[in-house]
Formats: C-alpha cells, structure tokens, sequence
C-alpha cells in the first residue's frame, strides 16, 4: 500500500499495535477503518482511494458491464456512451461539440464510460478531450469538459495501464499542452505549486503563464 501511495516519505508509519486497540493480536475490520482514517487525514481521501483501488483491484469489483469496445457503468445507455466517446475523440474538430455532448448526456451516456482497447486502454470521454491538441476549438473543448464533470466525470480517474503509466486528465492535458483543458481541469484538482507541477510534466506553457 506503501508503495501505490508514492512512500509515505516520513509523513506516516504503520502500526500494528496501534490500529489493534484491543490488543487481540489481530485488527478488526472496524479497527482498520478507524486507524485507516489516520491516513486519509494526512494524504487526503481521493490520494488513498486511488492507492486502495491499486493495491486490491477494485476497478474489477465496479457495477460495468463491456459493451462492444466499452465499458458502461449499470444505469446508463450503452448506445449514448457509445456516441459521446465518439464525440469526445473528435472533440478538437467539432464546432459543435458543447451541444452534442449535452445530447448525448442527456440520452443517458456514462460520463465515465472506458474504451476497451489496448490502444486506448480505459480511455474516457474527459481523457480524450483533456489530449486535444492546441486549436481554435479550445474554448469549446474546456466547455465540454466542464458539462462531462458537472455530469459526474472523474477527473482523477486513470486509464489503464499504458507504456507511459496510468495517467489521470490532467496529465494528458499536460502532454498535449492543451491550456484550455488545463484550465478547466485545475479548477476541480489542486496541484499545489502551479510551476513546479508544470514543470515536472513539462507544461511550457503553464510555466511561462506562471512567470508572465
């Protein structure tokens, strides 16, 4: 768990015998959920949740279904999810594109529908925005994001894994130096310093915008 935390890099240390407060030799589920808390406190609950899902495979658990080339969470339309990837995968050359996923939303697509493709290994409707190149239709792309979130979107859901790691939105945004995405998406994660994180993602943009 250590490990899928990133090290807890001194901030924290396990304790058996301070999680069993019994002091049966053995911690209870109750235990474990009380002493986990002190993680949560230190890390933040989405940093754990994050590490919890690495370390036990929780994805696997989820209540989705595959449906063709995408998995669809229960309750929502396959056919809509179908239609806002498509949508969201053309996003940078659709000038229509706030309006299509509005109506694909409303059809009931998954927001957080994932391809099922080694190609695109969980790649979801916010991932594929978040990799569109810099264009006229930034403003649009940002707009869209922002309904896919309003509509529930993760924006610290990874895809899976891929050559270059498990990477969340705003990474791929970093990638693409896609500074509307970027701008949309800080909005909902802090970063903390803004220049360093940029840095260590090799955002120019982000670090020059910073500077001016």
């Amino acid at each position: 768990f250590e490990q899928a935390m990133g090290g807890f890099h001194g901030r924290f240390r396990f304790n058996f015998n301070a999680a069993d407060d019994n002091l049966e030799g053995r911690v209870k589920y109750e235990e474990f959920a009380k002493y986990a808390m002190q993680l949560v406190k230190v890390f933040g609950e989405t940093r754990c949740r994050v590490a919890a899902q690495r370390v036990l495979g929780s994805r696997r658990a989820e209540a989705r279904k595959k449906v063709k080339n995408i998995f669809v969470f229960d309750g929502y339309d396959p056919q809509a999810s179908h239609r806002l990837m498509d949508i969201c995968s053309k996003g940078h050359k659709n000038s229509s594109l706030v309006e299509d996923v509005r109506s694909a939303l409303a059809a009931n697509a998954d927001p957080n529908a994932a391809l099922a493709s080694p190609a695109f290994n969980g790649y979801t409707p916010l991932i594929f925005l978040a990799m569109a190149q810099l264009c006229a239709n930034g403003a649009q792309i940002a707009k869209a994001m922002e309904t896919l979130i309003a509509a529930g979107a993760d924006v610290h859901r990874e895809c899976g894994q891929m050559p270059m790691g498990r990477l969340v939105p705003l990474r791929f945004a970093a990638r693409a130096q896609n500074m509307d995405g970027l701008a949309a998406l800080q909005k909902h994660i802090d970063v903390g310093d803004t220049f360093q994180w940029a840095a260590g993602e090799n955002a120019v943009e982000i670090m020059l915008g910073v500077l001016r």
